[in-house]
């Protein structure tokens, strides 16, 4: 299966289809493939505006239907530049046609007329001059290396990192509900830093879209965005369960979250029972498929269903057996039932404690 290319858009971004859209930033025309930039010209480059189009068109990122009711051009000149794309390709759009009567025409460079006087500026407006703009004196911070933070977070007095004094303070005394993060302190070589450019695609799935109308948590340091944000950079970063997070720097995943530290393995663990114990989390599953279902009606025409046998090790219950083929053993297992989308898009799972197969699990 191909690998699916979020639609995620900044503000400002007109949209041709859901996965292209085209921003103006100053002068210059920015096409966007969701969040990749894939072609720019300047806003009275019409050449290169039809080319783009008809590349749009021939490469089937967009119908006509759509280039013609997004940017208000006739049917007929579209089809004029598709046909001149095919014929001649992308150069065919920039060659010149020579016109031997316009060079006749044209005034030699002893006949330009010369630039009209400027009058002279008032007397005393010399002095009234605006002033230039004072450049900048600032000098910029330099980013915190790893070995600097590394023993400033050794050296604080709370523990490991914890170097935010003030507002754990705050924090247990009731003060604050939790603490805003922050990101204005530069740094390099920080642990795990690329997964911030999954963040966008993280939030533009609904990550916080419905969570605080799910879940709670009480007034503490850590909030509630802390914890699933962690919790989904956790899952990207391939680390497995919590105590994995003991070993690593929490300095590190504290600059992730814009705070001085990550929580630790105890206090985190306590969070997720609360908000399991407390929380809706097969509602809040719902409200985000419903709105993914929504948000593209066209890929739930055709589902994927994918079945897999999840062992189960405790002794609590029998359940029926069966084959695991990673381990080539029949075992006492459940059945999640995997309910994908046209494009690979997860909609909703089912879970079969006894399962009576795919095509009845279908049917009924």
């Amino acid at each position: 299966m191909p690998q699916l290319q979020l639609p995620v858009f900044a503000e400002g971004v007109h949209l041709i289809t859901p996965n292209l859209g085209y921003q103006r930033e100053g002068d210059d025309i920015v096409y966007l493939h969701g969040m990749m930039p894939v072609f720019l010209h300047h806003r009275d480059d019409t050449a290169s505006f039809r080319m783009i189009v008809s590349q749009f068109y021939l490469n089937g990122n967009a119908k006509q239907s759509e280039l013609v009711r997004v940017f208000g051009i006739k049917p007929l000149a579209l089809k004029r530049w598709v046909k001149k794309y095919r014929a001649g390709g992308p150069k065919a759009f920039f060659q010149t046609r020579r016109n031997p009567r316009a060079a006749q025409k044209k005034k030699p460079l002893s006949q330009a007329p010369a630039a009209p006087p400027q009058a002279p500026p008032p007397a005393g407006c010399e002095a009234a001059a605006p002033p230039a703009a004072p450049s900048s004196t600032a000098v910029p911070a330099a980013p915190v290396t790893k070995s600097q933070r590394s023993r400033e977070d050794a050296a604080a007095p709370r523990g490991v990192a914890a170097t935010d004094e003030c507002m754990r303070a705050m924090a247990s005394l009731g003060k604050i509900a939790s603490v805003p993060s922050d990101f204005r302190q530069p740094c390099e070589s920080v642990t795990h830093g690329g997964v911030l450019l999954a963040l966008p695609a993280l939030l533009a799935a609904g990550l916080l879209r419905h969570a605080a109308r799910f879940f709670t948590l009480p007034a503490g340091f850590y909030g509630l965005e802390h914890i699933f944000v962690l919790l989904g950079m956790l899952t990207l970063c391939r680390i497995k369960s919590i105590e994995a997070l003991r070993s690593t720097a929490p300095g590190e995943w504290g600059k992730l979250l814009g705070l001085d530290r990550c929580p630790e393995a105890k206090t985190l663990r306590e969070k997720i029972k609360i908000l399991t114990t407390q929380g809706d989390g097969k509602a809040w599953s719902a409200q985000l498929c419903e709105d993914w279902m929504s948000a593209n009606p066209a890929a739930t025409a055709t589902l994927y269903i994918d079945g897999h046998a999840r062992a189960y090790h405790g002794h609590q219950t029998k359940l029926p057996r069966h084959y695991i083929a990673r381990e080539r053993l029949c075992l006492r297992a459940t059945t999640d039932y995997w309910v994908n989308g046209l494009d690979g898009l997860p909609f909703f799972k089912i879970n079969q404690a006894v399962d009576p197969g795919l095509i009845r699990a279908l049917e009924e």
